[in-house]
């Protein structure tokens, strides 16, 4: 009955590989798997699409608690680059998503991002690892995320004093996932 069973498993094995194309593209897609994952990165917090709302928001409003609680943070969004309404020669890179809103006025849930090297284009799908930062008082992006957004409040009224950006360790291209995405 063993001898049966591993020869159906080998047989659905060997179709499943033939079915595929060819060998090597079996294999270079499960490379480009390995290479999208952080595998040798620890204590990763991950930003799931079905929450990317919240999650973001709460980032914003706790951002101490998750530098203290993760050493990487990941998330899947696309690049946009937007001015500072201050210095229309100063632009800023996002990776985000669009998020809800009434009549054109939707919002961009995500982070201004820093990064070493160069981001593609804008409108491509990139996940991003890296780690959390906090913009403060009289810092180029704390005042650009300051007059963007406003003030921030937590729930119990009290203004938030600082700004969360992120500061990408590892950019891979990713699958799109939803543009915009709800607060659920």
């Amino acid at each position: 009955m063993k001898k049966i069973i591993s020869l159906v498993l080998c047989g659905v094995m060997l179709f499943a590989f033939s079915s595929c194309g060819n060998k090597q593209s079996v294999i270079d897609n499960a490379r480009k798997q390995r290479e999208t994952t952080t595998e040798t990165l620890e204590n990763v917090f991950s930003i799931r699409e079905e929450i990317f709302v919240a999650t973001v928001d709460n980032i914003y409003r706790e951002t101490q608690k998750y530098i203290d609680d993760y050493s990487y943070v990941k998330y899947v969004g696309f690049v946009l680059t937007q001015e500072d309404p201050s210095d229309s020669k100063v632009k800023y890179p996002w990776v985000c998503r669009y998020g809800p809103g009434c009549c054109g006025s939707g919002t961009t849930p995500g982070f201004v991002v820093v990064y070493d090297g160069e981001l593609p284009a804008e409108k491509t799908w990139v996940e991003v690892t890296g780690k959390l930062k906090i913009a403060k008082e009289g810092d180029d992006i704390y005042n650009y995320l300051h007059d963007l957004l406003g003030t921030l409040y937590n729930e119990d009224n009290t203004a938030i004093a600082t700004y969360a950006y992120f500061e990408i360790e590892r950019v891979v291209p990713a699958k799109p996932g939803l543009e915009t995405v709800g607060i659920t």
